[in-house]
């Protein structure tokens, strides 16, 4: 079994309320602002058009931290165990007619020996 783990920095989340305070703060000053666009402006558009970078710079996952990974593989206890088939050499087995899937009318006409002419 293999366990990956992603360190996220928890003081990130610890800036939500920066989030919230900030986008209020946009809000107040455009009303049709909505949180889906305010999140656009300030996570997917380099420029600053607001002139409130230091601000912006302040909001959670702004900056790129190095982050850990853990890879850790832990064996998982393996178990097995070989038990013999046995098979029943004395009993007859019963092979089926209608094992070629050819009906019995036409196999013999199908299967004969070779004639000379």
């Amino acid at each position: 079994m293999a366990v990956v783990q992603d360190q996220v920095p928890v003081r990130e989340f610890l800036k939500l309320p920066v989030l919230i305070v900030h986008y209020h703060q946009h809000q107040l000053r455009d009303h049709k602002l909505s949180f889906s666009k305010f999140l656009s402006m300030h996570y997917s558009q380099e420029d600053d058009h607001d002139n409130d970078r230091s601000q912006d710079m302040q909001l959670p996952f702004k900056h790129i931290h190095a982050a850990s990974g853990v890879f850790s593989n832990i064996p998982a206890p393996c178990k097995f165990e070989f038990k013999p088939k046995l098979f029943d050499l004395n009993r007859k087995v019963k092979v089926q007619e209608h094992f070629l899937l050819i009906p019995l009318c036409f196999s013999g006409k199908i299967w004969q020996p070779p004639k000379l002419t």
